[in-house]
């Protein structure tokens, strides 16, 4: 089984010691002892190190991993005074969630990960390291109200963008889109980011197994609009408005900008005027014959 980048590494993994004798012990509770407490971290590893191996015990029981450290950590010395002297092995998510391990290995974030990028995304990238929730989770990052901003945290980001020549503003093109209007306002069965790039087998629309391929696109438009054919290819996806990218749009929704706040002036000055109107008149009718 392939491990995980080194990125999980420091996000789960680098934990210096907790209240263990060995891996047949290893309980909850006892890995809390220590790593819950700021201070005794400080004091044992300092606090640069204490900060990367804190672990928030709100978020760790709210997790749906709560039960068992060891099934993430394995490989424990049972050093004297239930201390661990060495760093456990790499966590491999993997080990529980195999089809999903496989499919981001093939993808554009587990080829660059598995190379030692250390800025592709990975699992605790996406899902948290020690909170994870289940997609249901309204809290989740991943939950369907959520997945588009947990994109954005990369997609959006200039130095990213820069850096991979990824397009940009992702997150506003997407939420200016009917899907993300929708999703917006409470309906969960529209298009997020995974309902067309998927989940975890993520390819650029170059790659010819890309679910946003060109050639591809009818048949993942087709699984919420039954009987998408060629012509889903051939519009603009993530259209942003502006002259140079779609002039139609710009336009039509420049007109309707100023249309509309032509009538809500027009509107404004007629009741004014309206209510003038009421106003003289029963003054006019209040004076004296």
């Amino acid at each position: 089984m392939r491990t995980l980048s080194l990125k999980i590494v420091a996000a789960a993994t680098l934990l210096s010691f907790g209240s263990i004798a060995d891996a047949q012990t290893i309980s909850s509770s006892d890995c809390l002892n220590c790593h819950s407490d700021r201070n005794r971290l400080g004091t044992s590893i300092g606090a640069v190190s204490a900060r990367r191996v804190y672990i928030d015990p709100d978020e760790y029981r709210s997790s749906i991993h709560n039960s068992d450290c060891a099934a993430c950590h394995p490989g424990y010395d049972g050093a004297p005074d239930n201390q661990h002297q060495s760093r456990p092995p790499v966590a491999s998510c993997g080990s529980c969630h195999q089809s999903e391990e496989h499919d981001w290995g093939a993808s554009i974030h587990g080829r660059d990960a598995l190379q030692g990028d250390l800025k592709a995304p990975n699992c605790t990238t996406c899902h948290g390291a020690h909170g994870v929730r289940r997609v249901s989770d309204p809290l989740s990052p991943v939950n369907r109200r959520n997945l588009p901003t947990t994109c954005a945290n990369c997609h959006d980001d200039e130095e990213i963008a820069t850096e991979y020549g990824t397009p940009r503003n992702r997150l506003e093109t997407y939420e200016s889109s009917y899907h993300g209007l929708a999703v917006k306002f409470g309906r969960m069965t529209a298009a997020d980011c995974a309902s067309c790039h998927n989940s975890h087998l993520i390819l650029p629309p170059s790659d010819p197994r890309s679910s946003v391929n060109k050639a591809n696109l009818p048949s993942t438009c087709g699984k919420c609009h039954p009987g998408a054919g060629e012509q889903f290819a051939t519009g603009k996806i993530h259209v942003s408005a502006t002259k140079e990218s779609s002039p139609g749009m710009f336009y039509v929704r420049k007109f309707y900008t100023y249309f509309i706040a032509g009538l809500m002036i027009l509107f404004v000055g007629y009741i004014i005027l309206e209510h003038s109107g009421y106003a003289r008149a029963r003054r006019k009718k209040e004076e004296p014959k």
